[in-house]
């Protein structure tokens, strides 16, 4: 396993040192909360890269994950990321690199609407990034960015609280559909890079950090998401 070094970054010396000359690509991503939720890729082919045998990938000078559209970490167990039921915050960090059709960066979004809890998307033709979330009369709730650039690093977050769903992007405050109905919350599938069942609309980009809180404090989280990555 590798892990992070003194500074709490991602321990690249041990990456290459493990690599050398080959590529490294992600098998497992760790879940840093405690709960073990641990993303697992088995399939050697749908793992994503972070080390190309020369150089390791970055965004912004930080170490990035390659996703190349078809690339996915699926949870290795099924698990619920909303216990709070009211309220829910979800972070992505990374790029869009591929504009021709939706991204997903990450999913909890299973077979028949009560099932489909959230996602941060990449929408196209639009040109913008979107947090949905599902509501338990069956409301799609939607928020959209601003339009993005391709290929430019974004710090997203998608809160969602009873009668407020709203995205930050780079710290612009988008409100998108207000519903007095309680989030949905359920024990399902996660993935990164892909949608959760199905596995479509595949990720196509770099992917540097995706963080859940189970409560609804929008810019405090981006702060300090912030402040990390820069």
């Amino acid at each position: 396993a590798i892990g992070f070094d003194a500074n709490g970054d991602i321990d690249t010396s041990s990456i290459i040192s493990f690599c050398g000359l080959n590529n490294g690509f992600i098998s497992r991503w760790y879940d840093q909360s405690g709960n073990s939720h641990d993303l697992v890729q088995n399939t050697a082919a749908d793992r994503p890269l972070i080390w190309d045998g020369s150089s390791i990938q970055t965004l912004n000078g930080k170490a990035a994950v390659v996703f190349s559209g078809g690339d996915h970490l699926p949870a290795a167990t099924s698990f619920d990321i909303n216990p709070n039921v009211n309220e829910l915050v979800t972070s992505f960090v990374g790029s869009i690199d591929d504009v021709s059709a939706d991204r997903i960066a990450c999913s909890q979004w299973n077979s028949g609407t009560a099932n489909q809890v959230m996602e941060i998307i990449y929408k196209q033709p639009t040109d913008k990034i979107r947090w949905q979330h599902r509501y338990d009369n069956g409301t799609l709730a939607t928020a959209d960015s601003a339009t993005i650039t391709t290929g430019d690093q974004y710090i997203v977050v998608g809160r969602t609280i009873n009668g407020t769903h709203e995205v930050l992007v780079d710290n612009t405050n988008t409100s998108g559909t207000a519903v007095s109905n309680t989030p949905n919350n359920q024990s399902g599938a996660f993935a990164i890079g892909a949608r959760s069942t199905g596995l479509n609309k595949p990720f196509d980009g770099k992917i540097q950090e995706v963080v859940i809180w189970s409560r609804a404090t929008a810019l405090d989280d981006y702060d300090d998401i912030s402040d990390l990555i820069n």
